[in-house]
């Protein structure tokens, strides 16, 4: 079975969901004043270990990983993820980044 993993950054507060790959049903869904943590800056590691926890308590086997949000715990969040021998089959980046895109036409001027 495969469960999806969406976890959006914020700048004070991250949210975490895991659902159903087949019927999108939602497991369970939480935020950092859910799992019982005031500030983000000060307990990141230790929220990072109890959301891996409650990965590995679910009953599926792989996971698809979505991440949006520019934060430096994304990279802990991977790292711990992979520490706890959690099989992470696909890794998608949902953020909204404009890369400038194509260049505008001049105006015309009279």
């Amino acid at each position: 079975m495969v469960g999806i993993i969406a976890v959006y950054f914020a700048r004070n507060n991250f949210f975490f969901t895991l659902s159903c790959n087949r019927n999108k049903k939602l497991i369970f869904s939480c935020s950092l004043t859910q799992l019982g943590f005031a500030d983000l800056k000060k307990s990141s590691a230790q929220i990072v270990v109890d959301v891996c926890n409650r990965v590995k308590q679910t009953n599926y086997n792989f996971f698809i990983l979505k991440i949006k949000g520019l934060t430096k715990i994304r990279n802990l969040l991977l790292k711990q993820m992979i520490k706890s021998n959690v099989t992470i089959i696909k890794i998608v980046d949902t953020n909204i980044t404009p890369f400038n895109g194509c260049r505008s036409n001049a105006k015309r001027r009279i």
